[in-house]
C-alpha cells in the first residue's frame, strides 16, 4: 500500500470511528429527550383527565366522555384509552389495531373522583414505537450526513495527499533507479519546501556517489596496476633468487643467516639435506650453543668481539659431529648486514665444507695452507663456470644477495598480501 493510500485509509478511519460516536451519542440522547416528552404528556394527559372527566360521567354525558377520549387517542403515541363507571354501566374504549408492538409499552390508570367518591377509572396505554421510528430515521439521516461528509473529505484529502506524495513517489523511483545503478537518472525537485529540499540533497547524493564511483574507479585501476608492477617484481625477485642459489650453490656450499643476536634463521644448500641435519635443531640458536668440538671459548670470545665490533670474518674452521657419528669440517665466512636506515639486523655469509678430515687446527694460521683450503673449496665454481660469467668473487655474491634481501622486505613491507611463506631450510654445520 502507498504512502498516498495510507494517509486516506487513517484520515478515513478517523472520520469513520468520530461518525459512529457521534450517531451513538446523537441516538441516544434524542430518545432520551423523547422519553421525557412522552412523561411530560402522560402526566398532563393523568391530570386533564382527572378535571374533565368527572363532571360529564357524574351526569352520564356519554358524548363529552366520547369527546374526551378522542381527544386523548388523537395522540399517535397512546395506542389504547378506556373509560369504566365504578357503580354504573358506562364504558368507552378506543383501541388501535394491529399496533406495534416493539415498542415500550407504557400504562396508566387515572381514578376520576368526585369528592372522596371514586366514580370510575380511565385506562391509557403508551408505546415508544413513534419514537424509535423517528430515532430511526434520524440516525438514518446522520449516516447520510456522515458519508456524504466522508466522500468530500476523502477528495480533499486526496488532493492534498497527491500535492504531498507525488514528490517522494517521484524520489522513490529515482532512489531505485540510482540503487539499480542508473546514476544519470534525471531527478524532479518539485514539490513543497521540504520536499524541494529532499530532491535537492538527492541530487546532491547522486552527484557524490557519481563522483566516488568515478574515484574509486581510478583508485582500482591504479591498484590493479600496481599490483601487476608487484607481481612483475615479485617474479623478477623470484627469478633473481633462483639464480643467487645457483651462484651460491657453484660458489660454496650453502649459504647461511643470522638476526641481530647472532641467532640462526635462514640456511639453504644441497650439501645440508645430503647430511641429514634438520633445520630446527639450529633455527634460533647462536653459532657457539651448536657444541663444535675444536673451538674452545677463547675461540669463541674472539670470534664474539669479531661479531660486536661488526667486522668480516673469513674461514672460521669448525668441527661438527653428524647424526650418525661422522665428523665433518666446513669454512665459515661472514659480513654484517645492516637494514635502509643503518641498523644492523645480523650477519649474512657462506660456508664451504671441507673434503678431509684434520684435526691439526694450525693450518688455520699457515697462510699457504688456507689459500689451498679456500682454493680446493672454490675450485669446483672454477671449473664450471665460464669465463665470461661468474667472475665476482664470494664477497659480490654476498653483496647482491644483501641488496635482493631489502628489496624483497620493502616490497614485502609496502605490501602484507605479497608475503610469501618459505620453508623452513636444513641447517649447515657450523654454519
Amino acid at each position: 500500500m502507498g504512502i498516498r493510500a495510507r494517509i486516506i485509509a487513517a484520515v478515513l478511519a478517523v472520520i469513520a470511528v468520530v461518525n459512529i460516536a457521534s450517531v451513538i451519542y446523537f441516538v441516544d440522547r434524542e430518545r432520551a429527550a423523547a422519553i421525557s416528552r412522552l412523561q411530560g404528556t402522560i402526566e398532563k394527559d393523568d391530570r386533564l383527565l382527572q378535571i374533565v372527566t368527572a363532571g360529564p360521567l357524574y351526569d352520564g354525558n356519554i358524548a363529552q366522555l366520547n369527546a374526551i377520549l378522542d381527544s386523548i387517542f388523537a395522540n399517535p403515541d397512546v395506542v389504547e384509552v378506556s373509560l369504566r363507571e365504578t357503580r354504573g354501566d358506562i364504558a368507552l374504549m378506543r383501541k388501535r389495531n394491529g399496533a406495534d408492538e416493539s415498542g415500550t409499552r407504557i400504562e396508566r390508570d387515572i381514578p376520576v373522583l368526585r369528592g372522596r367518591d371514586e366514580l370510575g377509572k380511565v385506562h391509557i396505554a403508551y408505546t415508544t414505537v413513534n419514537i424509535n421510528q423517528r430515532l430511526m430515521q434520524s440516525r438514518d439521516a446522520v449516516v447520510l450526513f456522515s458519508l456524504a461528509l466522508m466522500v468530500v473529505v476523502s477528495a480533499v484529502i486526496y488532493l492534498i495527499a497527491a500535492g504531498l506524495t507525488r514528490p517522494i513517489e517521484r524520489l522513490t523511483r529515482a532512489a531505485r533507479d540510482i540503487a539499480a545503478g542508473d546514476l544519470g537518472r534525471d531527478i524532479d525537485t518539485r514539490g513543497v519546501q521540504e520536499l524541494a529540499i529532499l530532491g535537492q540533497s538527492f541530487v546532491r547524493m547522486r552527484d557524490s556517489v557519481r563522483e566516488k564511483i568515478a574515484d574509486l574507479a581510478d583508485k582500482n585501476r591504479l591498484l590493479r596496476e600496481e599490483f601487476e608492477e608487484r607481481v612483475r617484481t615479485e617474479e623478477a625477485l623470484r627469478r633473481s633468487e633462483q639464480r643467487f642459489r645457483a651462484l651460491v650453490e657453484l660458489s660454496s656450499d650453502w649459504y647461511w643467516e643470522t638476526d641481530a643476536e647472532h641467532r640462526f634463521t635462514f640456511r639453504d644448500g644441497e650439501i645440508l639435506r645430503q647430511l641429514g641435519i634438520p633445520p630446527e635443531d639450529d633455527y634460533g640458536k647462536t653459532r657457539w650453543e651448536l657444541g663444535f668440538p675444536n673451538m674452545s671459548e677463547a675461540d669463541w670470545a674472539r670470534h664474539r668481539a669479531t661479531l660486536e665490533r661488526r667486522e668480516e670474518f673469513r674461514d672460521l674452521l669448525v668441527e661438527r659431529t653428524l647424526p650418525e657419528g661422522r665428523t665433518h669440517w666446513a669454512a665459515i665466512s661472514g659480513r654484517p648486514l645492516y637494514d635502509e636506515e643503518g641498523r644492523f639486523v645480523g650477519y649474512h655469509g657462506t660456508a664451504c665444507a671441507a673434503r678431509e678430515r684434520s684435526e691439526d687446527l694450525r693450518r688455520l694460521r699457515d697462510p699457504d695452507r688456507r689459500h689451498r683450503e679456500r682454493a680446493r673449496c672454490g675450485r669446483h665454481l672454477r671449473r664450471r663456470r665460464p669465463p665470461d660469467r661468474l667472475q665476482q668473487p664470494v664477497q659480490g655474491v654476498l653483496r647482491f644477495r644483501s641488496g635482493f634481501r631489502a628489496s624483497r622486505r620493502r616490497v614485502r613491507g609496502a605490501d602484507p598480501s605479497l608475503h610469501r611463506v618459505r620453508p623452513d631450510r636444513s641447517a649447515a654445520a657450523g654454519g
